[in-house]
This record gives C-alpha cells, sequence and structure tokens, in this order.
C-alpha cells in the first residue's frame, strides 16, 4: 500500500510543475524539454541498474515511439491550459482519460465492459461536464477567459492533452494484451526518448534554451515522473492491478487539488466538488 500512496504523492509533484513552471514565468517549451531530457537519462540508468538492457521486439519499440511523441503533445497542450484553468479541474480531466483503453478494449479486443465499468464510463461523461460548468465560470481565482474564442481553444487544448494521455495509456494496454508487459521498463525509456526527439525541433525553432529556472523545473518534473513511475511497478509486484490502478488516482487528483487549495488558494464551486466527488468514483468503477 505504500508503494501506491507513494506514486501517487511523486505524481502529483508532477502534476504541481505545470503551475509552479507558469507561476516562475518559466518558457513551457524549455521546461517540457528539459522535462524529457532527464527522464530519458533517468529511465535508461534504470534499465542499467537493474540489468534489463536488451533486445526489444519491433512493437514494444513501436508502442513505446508512439506513447513518446503523445506524451510530448500532452505535455505541451496541458502548458497551455494550466495558465488559464484551475489545476485541479484540469488534472482530474486528464485522469478521465482512462476510459480511452477502457473503450479500446471493447472496440479492439472485444472484451465485454462490467456494468461497473459501463457506470463508470457514464460517470466520465457526467464529471467532465460538471468541470466544464465548473471551468467556465467567472472566477477570481483564475484570469478570466477574454472570449468566448479563447475558452474554447482552451477546451480545445485540454481535449488534445486528455486523448494524448489516453492514447498512452492505450499503449501501455497494447503491451499487456500482447504479452508484453515484461518490457514496461524498456517501453518507458522510448517514449521518454521519442518525446525527446519531438521535443529537439521545436527547442531549436523557438530558440527555447532551456535557462536555470527552466532546468530545475524539468528537472523536477522528470525525477518526480520517473520516481513514481518505479514506485507504481513495485506496487503491482505486491497488489493486483485492480487495486493499484484507481487508488493511485484517486489518491492523485485528491492530492492535486488539496496542493492546489493550499498553495494557490483555488476555489471551485459546489458544482466542481460534485464533479470531483463523481470523477474519483468513475475511476473507481473502471478498474
Amino acid at each position: 500500500m505504500a508503494f501506491v500512496l507513494l506514486s501517487a504523492f511523486f505524481t502529483s509533484i508532477f502534476s504541481l510543475c505545470y503551475k509552479i513552471a507558469h507561476r516562475q514565468g518559466c518558457n513551457p517549451v524549455a521546461v517540457n524539454g528539459s522535462m524529457l531530457v532527464v527522464g530519458t537519462v533517468f529511465s535508461f540508468l534504470y534499465i542499467l541498474v537493474t540489468a534489463q538492457l536488451r533486445a526489444l521486439p519491433s512493437l514494444v519499440i513501436l508502442l513505446g515511439l508512439l506513447a513518446g511523441v503523445c506524451f510530448f503533445i500532452s505535455v505541451a497542450t496541458f502548458f497551455v491550459v494550466v495558465r488559464k484553468g484551475n489545476l485541479s479541474i484540469s488534472w482530474t480531466v486528464i485522469a478521465l482519460s482512462i476510459v480511452i483503453p477502457l473503450i479500446a478494449s471493447v472496440i479492439l479486443w472485444k472484451e465485454s465492459p462490467s456494468y461497473r465499468q459501463i457506470l463508470g464510463a457514464v460517470g466520465t461523461v457526467v464529471a467532465l461536464v460538471l468541470l466544464g460548468v465548473d471551468q467556465g465560470r467567472t472566477s477570481p481565482s483564475r484570469p478570466e477567459f477574454a472570449t468566448k474564442r479563447e475558452f474554447w481553444g482552451w477546451i480545445a487544448m485540454l481535449i488534445i492533452a486528455f486523448l494524448g494521455t489516453g492514447l498512452i495509456m492505450l499503449c501501455n494496454k497494447a503491451l499487456v494484451e500482447n504479452q508484453l508487459s515484461s518490457y514496461i521498463v524498456q517501453f518507458t525509456f522510448l517514449y521518454y526518448l521519442a518525446g525527446t526527439l519531438s521535443a529537439i525541433p521545436f527547442l531549436w525553432l523557438r530558440r527555447a534554451f532551456p535557462q536555470k529556472a527552466d532546468l530545475k523545473v524539468g528537472a523536477l518534473m522528470a525525477i518526480s515522473g520517473v520516481v513514481s513511475f518505479i514506485l507504481f511497478l513495485h506496487a503491482l509486484r505486491v497488489l493486483p492491478g485492480v487495486v493499484v490502478f484507481p487508488l493511485r488516482s484517486i489518491v492523485n487528483i485528491t492530492l492535486t487539488a488539496v496542493f492546489s487549495l493550499i498553495l494557490w488558494r483555488e476555489k471551485l464551486s459546489p458544482v466542481g466538488w460534485i464533479g470531483l466527488i463523481v470523477a474519483a468514483g468513475s475511476i473507481f468503477f473502471m478498474r
């Protein structure tokens, strides 16, 4: 249980870095690039330390590269999202992307969802609507959207981040379905590497070379992300996945909401709080 809680804690640190970068005036492209480079190095070192350097099936390489591109896009668009939105709301929406691999399992692998999973999927839609209503209101805790076009542009960025995160989960699901879960550590290295290769052209074209502040936040994101993943792997070795996945997600969104409330005085309407509760319940049912 300790591994699950610690993994959720470090994932929350990762999520807080988005807001920290914004508050410190960091260049989001530079922070994203720094995070991916440091994550690549740390995940490769973990492979070496645990003696897991070996030849990889082509499907693992393909899925890792696809997940890495999605990872880069998700992080880049989410940086745009947190400039205007409440972190607690936005991060909860991202957590709900667990519905994507659930839907894909029905379509691609002909799985029959249980009544609990169907209820969770319906709850996801309800939670997204409630959270959207809360985010669309005028709030002194965040900049007001100047125009409807700006608000819908923000929604578009959140949807891209949501879909990108869901596709990463789908790649993880594909590993399991193809009996390749033993390559999960190498898969993680590949998606950090692919994310780094995706970031390099943007860093060059925008001349967004990391400054000291960018490097600090990027390194914190990378270390918290990799540590969270390692703890997550250890948790899966002692607890079943049906316990680890929902518990980790629920604790993560709860901690993120609490930290956001304490650090930045983010405020939610009653509708927003109901949305968070429905979201947590939906994640639990979709396990």
